[in-house]
């Protein structure tokens, strides 16, 4: 099952890397991108 989902006013220092690991918590990170 896919599931976007999309995310507001992060931190200017948050990236792609660090928005994975911040949901990895809750389960599996197919990808994350910060735009």
């Amino acid at each position: 099952m896919a599931t976007n989902l999309f995310v507001g006013n992060l931190p200017y220092n948050m990236d792609s890397d660090k928005l994975g690991q911040v949901f990895a918590a809750a389960g599996q990170v197919v990808s994350a991108k910060v735009i």
